[in-house]
This record gives C-alpha cells, structure tokens and sequence, in this order.
C-alpha cells in the first residue's frame, strides 16, 4: 500500500478543521511540533489503496510570517517532506491567499486549491470563475464545502492524481534587476529547495532562509550601492495599467489587481527629486488617465517591535495622517494617549491611513488589530505605525 502525506494549509478562519472532518471524519491525533508547544492535528484514512496522513496546520498568511504558530507551519511545509500540499482559500477573499499560493507554487510542492465559502460568496454577488483560475496557475482548483462534503471526492481524486499529471504551476517573473539578483543569489545557495524559491525569500529579507546560504555577504552584494528600494502600494480600478511618474518622467508601469490594488518597486528619491505621481489609464495606450482618487504610500521595512511611537510636541489641532500595516481587512482602533480613540479598517493587502486631529499635550499612539469577529488579531506590537505630517500626493 502507497502513503502520503498531506498538508493542509491555510489562512485562520478558513476552515481547514472542518475540512479534515470531511475528510476523515473526527477521529484525529493532536500533538506538539517537535520541539515547540504548538499543537498540530494529524488524521489518516485510505483512498484507493493508499493510506494518506492529513496534517493541519496552524493559519499563514504567508511562509514569511512570524508569530511561533506561523513559524511552525513554514517548518512543517519545508521539513517534513510532505507530499502534497491543500491550500483552502477563501472564496469571499481570495486575492488575500493567492499570495502564499504563489510563494507554495515556487517552492516546487505539488499544490491543490480547495476553494471554501463558494455559496457564501454568491450570496455577496461574488462568482469565482475557478475553472480560468485553474488553467492560469496550472494547479487544481475544486469548490468545497465541508459540511455537506460537496466536492470532498474531486479533491481526494485531484490530490491523488496531482503529480502524474506533472503541471508545472505559475511561475512569477519579476523585473529584469529583481531576476538578476535573484540569479546571484542562487549561486550562493545549498539546499533540496529550489534555489530560485529560495533566492527570492532572502531578498525578501526572510532571515530564516539565509541558513541556506553560502556565504551571507551576497545579499550586500545585490543590494544597490548607494540607494535602498521602497515599494509604492495603493489601490485603484481593477485590471488598469498604473503608471509611476517621478519628476515627470514615466519610471515603472504595472497593472492593478482583480481587485484594484497594486504596487510597483522604486529606489529612494535622490536629492532635487521630490514630485512623485502615480497615474492608472483606461488602456495600454495612455490615454484616458488620471491620478484623482488613488490613495498610495511608500511603504519600507518596519521597525521590529514599534508598540509605541511617541510623536514630537504638536501645535494645538494639528492634523496627521497615521498609516501602517496590520492584517489584510482588520479593524484598526487607534488610541492618542490611550484614550482618545479612532476606527478605521485596514485594506485587501493590510494597509491603513487614518488622519487624526492633535490636541495640546497628545504625544503618543496607540494601535490595535481586530479581525471580523472582534477578536484581536494581532498584539500591538505586530502593528506597524507611521506618522505622516505631509498631505498624501
């Protein structure tokens, strides 16, 4: 008899226990991870003639993130030489998974996409054509619902099947001197993982994966010499090609989202560049564009644990614009002094900008992260926070 093993994964909230029941029914063993108090949930059952170990692990939202819960999902998915891999996504959100999908999909794991909430997302006006989505990342793609087992033998059948098929996936290209460091880095690299998945984690500044390397200066080696990269995010239409303008010059042309957003990788204004316009056309031929109701921000390494950020003596209501980064759709509170507060909500790629009144005397800011049920889903000090005393362009 043939096994495998499989793991689930997937966002919090997604669904992945109901899942597992469906699968195998409510008989399953939990345990530690080897070497850590976090619990993950293993089941097995036989499917024609082989026996497969389901492993659930703990919510991601990427294989980058940092809490010990995500940590050890990123171990279980490059550790345990796991066979197959079901991503459960959110068919009422699903741009918020497509990115750990991509990151699985280069990492050569032989991906299966069971897509939840299908009816729910109906309901909402919400149709995912899951079909096109199957053919563009060369992955299966199967409708689920747990609860009635709706689709529960298609994945069965599309997870067993998966590597005789031998698709290749969707591979992300990225800008010409994005490939290149990606290429140097791979010289540096010794690992089972594919190097270029690898390659592009460090340039992500991911330091889990810079034990993989050779020698770790290659990373300064890639880096430009005298000028850091930001990276300008925001939202517009959908499908819209978005141009960035620097000192009147066309310097970087990307295409907004299915759901509008984008962003676009810049190097630090020199001295004497200060005019920065971001523009979205109606077509590839420039015409018909404008940069009226686009809302962006320059978005750099956060500080690793900024739970406080005392602001400088403010004349009386002078007005600032808090942004930062929490997860995607959280309700953002915000607190001046701790008291005062104000709401807002962070959007599809976690960003949030807020303006605040100061009073005579409010010097500090206080930030918290609630998901849709109310719970906080973040300490305060994952919340990354700015201040912004200069209007948005």
């Amino acid at each position: 008899m043939k096994s495998l093993k499989v793991l689930l994964i997937g966002q919090p909230n997604v669904g992945k226990s109901s899942l597992l029941n469906a699968l195998v029914g409510p008989r399953v063993v939990i345990s530690n991870y080897p070497g850590t108090t976090v619990e993950i949930t293993k089941a097995k059952k036989v499917f024609d003639n082989t026996e497969i170990s389901f492993f659930d692990t703990p919510g991601i939202y990427s294989v980058s993130d940092r809490s010990e819960e995500e940590k050890v999902t990123e171990k279980a998915l490059f550790e345990m030489n796991a066979d197959r891999v079901i991503i459960l996504a959110d068919a009422i959100s699903l741009e918020r998974s497509l990115y750990m999908i991509l990151q699985v999909l280069e990492a050569k794991i032989p991906v299966v996409i069971a897509l939840n909430f299908v009816e729910d997302a109906e309901k909402k006006g919400i149709k995912i054509n899951y079909q096109e989505l199957e053919k563009f990342l060369d992955i299966p793609v199967v409708p689920i619902n747990p609860l009635t087992r709706k689709g529960i033998n298609k994945l069965v059948e599309a997870t067993l099947k998966i590597k005789e098929e031998k698709r290749q996936g969707f591979k992300v290209g990225y800008d010409d001197h994005i490939e290149k460091a990606i290429s140097k880095i791979s010289t540096q690299i010794e690992s089972n993982l594919p190097k270029r998945f690898i390659a592009v984690r460090v340039l992500e500044g991911d330091e889990d994966f810079y034990k993989y390397l050779i020698n770790e200066k290659a990373v300064e080696e890639v880096k430009p010499s005298n000028l850091s990269e930001t990276t300008i995010r925001g939202e517009t239409s959908s499908n819209k090609p978005v141009y960035l303008i620097k000192n009147g010059e066309i310097i970087s042309k990307v295409k907004s989202s299915s759901g509008g957003t984008f962003a676009i990788i810049i190097k630090e204004l020199e001295e004497g560049e200060h005019s920065l316009i971001v523009e979205a056309c109606r077509n590839e031929e420039r015409k018909h564009c404008t940069s009226k109701g686009i809302a962006f921000l320059i978005d750099q390494t956060p500080p690793e644990q900024p739970q406080i950020n005392s602001l400088p003596s403010k004349t009386d209501n002078e007005k600032i614009i808090i942004e930062g980064n929490a997860e995607p759709r959280s309700t953002i509170k915000i607190f001046l002094n701790k008291e005062k507060e104000t709401t807002t909500e962070a959007n599809s790629q976690g960003i949030f900008s807020q303006e605040v009144t100061l009073q005579e005397g409010e010097n500090s800011i206080f930030v918290i992260a609630y998901d849709r049920t109310g719970n906080k889903s973040q300490p305060s000090e994952a919340v990354y926070v700015q201040y912004n005393k200069s209007p948005r362009v």
